[in-house]
């Protein structure tokens, strides 16, 4: 059979002429150091040890004698000593001498049968008989394709040959015949010492198990992961006469350059990282290191052998980065869940859990102090509470999630442009303590400045008409089906909440507008919460963040909205069933997923493209296949396996879940609030001491320096007030929300004074104010 070469593709540029001479040198000595590729000049270091023991025995004889005598003695001590050490060594090993008739090596089947006096082994294999034009395949691969329980012995001959073997017929490639008669014989000759020489080479591949049906899946084991059409298997009578002979490679076998064999052979190293940016993607490895695993949720699987590996899991960073949980069913997400909420708990983290599954109140179990919450049953959310964020900020997000109570199937409604929905809800957010039935279109309301006053908005105007459809849905949450869950003062803030060990709020309202509004209503708190590393938020079966599989459509750019500010405020953890159903730029924020099994086909082309995955649609063992997995094991594997990506890793690792924690159904008295006050909060002064303190709240200081002013200078404009107040107390104080307080409160009477045909508002005290103010003078005067 003729023998083919692996000398790669022709070069498009000769690199012999363009080369430097002064640069290149050719050697055929193999006393070479690695570390700058150098030849070693051993002759220089003799001869001059030479000429400096010859000077040393003329100039002194005696002296020479006696650096040749302790040179000799040394020499033979080193002798003696190696020759009493090699004998004690065996005689710790325990040699026992066999005879020869223990020792036979027998054709039985399909394989060879050895005995030995440590028991039978059987051993089959397989020699590369030629090579196609490429050598393809990693030694790496091979081994982790290979079971453990098979030992493999790879035997690899390598017999040097000269240049002139590539001119023979049928030896080379057919475009690389005419390039190579090109070339005369001294540029052929350097041109092949360039690339490594050229090598006769016979590749033999051997494996060795206790049982006949261990060995024999070696064949299709390794034609697999190195696809080359000359492998060959041994039959039982010839590779039991080549083990007898000690001659395992074949003869002849086939031609390479040292540089394709260094390409081919010397990879293991790199082939056991997992880091290594060459791999084949989608190809899942059993690596030799995770980085750090702080959270456990299982062990690695080799895909091949299924074999158990090291335990695997998430780091912090990986969950500070985000965390994305698919596919499989909700078991199998809630059994995930469930062991990443144990690790948390014991390692002082603190849980928010936000699911729509009831079910998952036995998590709460976990810790004995965990807190178990339903909403529009034991806690109230209010949505005119912005809880410490900016209301500018709040208001414009408030109105997005209010578009999918407002709007109906397919598509949300359109609330950008509600001018005076926008205005009604800044004016009730300004009072504080409001809830949902306060919020009116009042068209009679004249604006907090000292503009002129404004005319009434038409009714007719597309602005108008959007805020009455905004306004339609405020009245649906609090006269409607959701006045349990969002009318009224809130139960505690959010902050407050999540002050415990471990929280979990069940939101399920039946209706599904009224939990995506819900949960877009925690996102949007949650993620306006200052940073806080040590509590990680956990959505699960969240399908406010689904938008193709969702049936109000048009929320890409809110739902990537929603999960940036989250990742922006701490550790997130999103469970969700359909991978494809999140927006393809909020698949970037996660730094980390886990996917489960996947069945549909849009949900495997969206994990093909965010783990990386190969689509390559033939067997198992195939020649065709560039790794050993590709998006076929995600339709078939089990339940409990999952594939792993975190930061760092460039390919999925396979892993098996360990077994869920025990927990318990959360029984009725365990569904109680536990709010402890924060640690470095301080005991504050009640501002319901005072009648003042009771109407401003927090900004009492703000609304006793206003009423100071009436009283010494009123009436006073509202120019007139903020420009009093930012002076002494700074610009930072909301001095038209604690106006509106007061007013409502009938402490201070609005009216209005005419300059120049120009009608400005103004302020005066009311005898009730004048009052408080006397009280709180009175407070302070007996302090």
């Amino acid at each position: 059979m003729p023998r083919r070469t692996i000398a790669g593709a022709r070069p498009e540029r000769d690199p012999l002429p363009t080369s430097d001479d002064r640069g290149v040198s050719l050697s055929t000595d193999t006393e070479l150091r690695w570390n700058d590729r150098t030849c070693r000049p051993p002759i220089g270091k003799i001869g001059v040890l030479a000429f400096s023991l010859f000077v040393t025995c003329v100039w002194q004889p005696v002296l020479g004698l006696f650096v040749v005598g302790l040179s000799l003695m040394v020499v033979l001590a080193m002798v003696f000593t190696q020759g009493e050490e090699r004998v004690r060594a065996a005689r710790l090993q325990h040699w026992s001498e066999v005879a020869v008739s223990s020792l036979s090596i027998e054709p039985v089947d399909d394989v060879v049968r050895c005995s030995c006096p440590g028991g039978p082994r059987y051993i089959s294999g397989l020699h590369l008989q030629a090579a196609g034009p490429y050598l393809y395949g990693r030694l790496g691969v091979l081994l982790r394709a290979i079971r453990t329980s098979i030992g493999v012995t790879v035997v690899v001959e390598m017999d040097p040959r000269s240049a002139t073997v590539l001119l023979e017929p049928e030896v080379a490639a057919e475009p690389l015949d005419e390039y190579y008669s090109f070339l005369t014989p001294a540029r052929l000759d350097a041109y092949v010492q360039t690339r490594g020489s050229v090598w006769d080479v016979s590749v033999a591949i051997l494996g060795q198990g206790r049982t006949a049906s261990e060995v024999i899946p070696l064949f299709p084991a390794v034609t697999g992961v190195l696809p080359d059409e000359g492998w060959q298997e041994y039959s039982p009578a010839v590779l039991s006469k080549r083990l007898g002979t000690l001659n395992i490679a074949p003869q002849p076998g086939f031609h390479a350059t040292g540089e394709d064999l260094s390409e081919w052979l010397v990879q293991l190293a790199g082939e056991l990282s997992s880091e290594v940016g060459g791999n084949v993607p989608g190809e899942f490895l059993m690596p030799v290191r995770l980085g750090t695993v702080e959270y456990r949720v299982g062990y690695v699987i080799n895909p091949e052998t299924l074999e158990p590996g090291p335990v695997a899991g998430f780091s912090h960073e990986d969950l500070l980065h985000g965390l994305l949980v698919a596919g499989g069913k909700t078991d199998n997400r809630c059994r995930m869940l469930t062991l990443l909420i144990e690790q948390l708990m014991r390692n002082d983290k603190r849980v928010f859990l936000v699911t729509t599954r009831r079910e998952s109140a036995s998590i709460a179990s976990l810790v004995s102090d965990g807190v178990f919450l339903e909403l529009g049953r034991d806690f109230v959310l209010n949505p005119m509470d912005p809880e410490g964020m900016p209301r500018k900020r709040y208001v414009v997000q408030l109105m997005k999630a209010l578009e999918i109570v407002a709007g109906s199937s397919p598509k949300a409604a359109d609330l950008r442009s509600a001018v005076e929905l926008e205005l009604a809800l800044m004016r009730v957010m300004s009072i504080g303590g409001s809830t949902l039935a306060d919020v009116r279109l009042n068209d009679t309301d004249v604006s907090l400045t000292d503009s002129p006053s404004e005319v009434l908005p038409d009714r007719a105007s597309p602005s108008y008409q959007k805020s009455l459809l905004g306004m339609a849905a405020v009245r649906t949450l609090y006269e409607g089906a959701g006045a349990s869950a969002f009318y009224g003062s809130q139960t505690a803030p959010i902050e407050r909440i999540a002050s415990n060990r471990l929280v979990v709020m069940v939101v399920n309202l039946e209706a599904p507008y009224l939990e995506k509004f819900a949960l877009d209503l925690l996102s949007i708190k949650l993620g306006g919460m200052r940073a806080d590393p040590d509590l990680v938020v956990i959505f699960e079966d969240a399908h406010n963040f689904l938008t193709s599989v969702d049936s109000y459509r048009n929320r890409e750019e809110w739902v990537e909205l929603l999960l940036r500010g989250l990742v922006g405020r701490g550790p997130l953890v999103v469970s969700i069933e359909h991978l494809n159903g999140l927006p393809y730029g909020a698949r970037g924020i996660f730094s980390s997923s886990l996917v489960f099994r996947l069945q549909d086909s849009a949900d495997l082309r969206a994990a093909t493209d965010f783990l990386g995955l190969s689509v390559i649609g033939s067997g198992l063992y195939s020649k065709q296949r560039s790794s050993p997995r590709e998006t076929s094991f995600l339709r078939s594997m089990p339940s409990d396996t999952a594939l792993l990506k975190t930061r760092g890793i460039t390919t999925c690792i396979p892993l098996v879940l360990d077994p869920a924690p025990e927990v318990r159904e959360a029984l009725p008295h365990e569904r109680a609030l536990i709010t402890p006050p924060s640690p470095s909060s301080s005991p504050a002064k009640s501002p319901g001491d005072t009648l003042l303190g009771r109407v401003a709240g927090d900004e009492a200081p703000v609304a006793i320096e206003i009423m100071r002013l009436l009283e010494r200078y009123e009436p006073l404009t509202v120019g007139a007030i903020q420009r009093f107040v930012s002076s002494s107390l700074g610009t930072s104080v909301n001095v038209e929300g604690v106006l509106t307080r007061l007013e409502r409160a009938n402490m201070i009477l609005r009216g209005h004074e005419v300059h120049g045909n120009v009608s400005y508002m103004n302020y005066r005290l009311t005898m009730k104010g004048t009052m408080a103010l006397r009280q709180v003078t009175t407070e302070e005067g007996s302090r």
